[in-house]
């Protein structure tokens, strides 16, 4: 009876083991799975387009004194000396103001009325993201211009009001006609303007951002205090920052100048917070893989050395070494895949809270999943590997069957 009560505890301490190890197993494919996610959306985000060329790109802003600068007309010779100034510097192969630059956070959406169809209910009018640039921004920032002109020196106050619109606004709303000298009603600007050109799409707000319509003013016809400037350089363009930042006090010595940074660099800070995430999953992920791999190598190594009388058994019946180590593989394999599993189901079930954090990426993305799988499985069937080639030789590490048969 003593002897039933050991063995039948044995037996229930095994069990235990073998759970633990399949919920190790499990964290762990919850965590690859994640580590894979964040991966490849990080991946798809590195591989968009934002529109325009961010190497070798500066961008400053800078909101000039309405009491100093009362009227539009000093305002925009004011962005008009900044840029000409600029442009003097050494290195700087071109600059250009814009009222909001790309990446910078900045953007207003505004209504607009197509005046050559019915005007919609107020609440159903189209939007559009409304950016003010000078003649020099599309050169600038390397835009690419799909259609018609972009704004020149002959767009200024008292002409007519011109705007340059996008790619996506183009193809919502003028696919069966010819965008070039269509007129559109902007409420905010009281004012009709004409659609001169179209130019290819931007990514205004981050890598990530959909895109959206757009549409450009010209600076000179709609002149603001606050403004940013980017400037195209040869080289490293925060090497120039402080040329730059003079050119500027040469207008006004008392400007402010403030957000100096180059394009790279705020790209490079918009993917920060998911490059943690990647990194912090890809951490946990890989010590959960190391954790799991340990508890099945012990826990089949303990099995093997509990079992090697009946191993000897075996051999002494005749099985082959290749059936006793299939043996012991498919005890460790089986708790590997009941464990990737379980893991699975909960991964799945957890990749809603990851959604916000990926781009273009299915949750449920079945590649991710299978390529995590394979890399646990590999791994588990790697830790079953050496209990089982010692399970091979129990008969060389002396192992009498005939006393493991008189013990049985």
């Amino acid at each position: 009876m003593r002897e039933g009560r050991g063995a039948g505890a044995g037996a229930g301490r095994n069990r235990t083991r073998n759970v633990l190890v399949m919920g190790e197993v499990a964290l762990a494919m919850v965590l690859l799975a994640g580590a894979g996610l964040m991966i490849k959306s990080f991946l798809e985000l590195a591989r968009v387009n934002p529109g325009f060329d961010p190497h070798n790109l500066l961008t400053l802003a800078y909101r000039i004194p309405r009491n100093k600068y009362p009227s539009g007309a000093a305002q925009s010779e004011f962005h008009r000396q900044v840029v000409e100034r600029i442009q003097a510097v050494p290195g700087v192969l071109a600059a250009t103001s814009v009222r909001a630059v790309p990446m910078g956070g900045n953007g207003v959406s505004t209504e607009f009325i197509l005046t050559d169809r019915p005007e919609p209910p107020a609440a159903e009018r189209p939007k559009a993201l409304l950016n003010m640039a000078d003649p020099g921004f599309f050169a600038t920032m390397r835009i690419p211009v799909l259609q018609g002109r972009v704004f020149n020196e002959h767009d200024q106050p008292g002409r007519p009001m011109v705007v340059v619109i996008n790619q996506t606004l183009a193809r919502r709303y003028f696919a069966d006609r010819d965008p070039i000298g269509q007129h559109i009603r902007i409420p905010a600007l009281k004012d009709t303007v004409e659609v001169i050109g179209v130019v290819g799409d931007v990514k205004q707000f981050g890598l990530d951002d959909l895109t959206s319509s757009q549409m450009y003013g010209a600076l000179a016809q709609n002149p603001f205090i606050f403004t940013s400037v980017a400037v195209r350089t040869q080289g490293e363009p925060m090497r120039l920052a402080n040329d730059i930042r003079r050119a500027i006090w040469q207008v006004d010595k008392d400007q402010p100048v403030w957000a100096v940074y180059g394009m790279e660099q705020i790209l490079a800070a918009q993917s920060r917070p998911r490059q943690f995430v990647t990194a912090m999953l890809g951490g946990y992920a890989a010590l959960a893989l190391l954790l799991a791999s340990v508890g099945i190598f012990g826990v089949v190594s303990y099995a093997v050395s509990q079992r090697t009388g009946e191993i000897g058994v075996r051999v002494a019946l005749g099985a082959r070494p290749r059936h006793i180590a299939g043996i012991v593989l498919r005890q460790g394999f089986s708790m590997a895949l009941a464990g990737i599993a379980v893991g699975m189901v909960a991964a799945a079930w957890l990749s809603r809270f990851l959604r916000t954090q990926l781009y273009t990426v299915n949750p449920l993305d079945p590649g991710v999943y299978a390529i995590m799988a394979g890399l646990l499985a590999l791994v588990a069937l790697a830790a079953c590997l050496v209990p089982a080639r010692r399970a091979m030789r129990v008969d060389a590490m002396r192992v009498d069957p005939v006393e493991a048969l008189r013990h049985e």
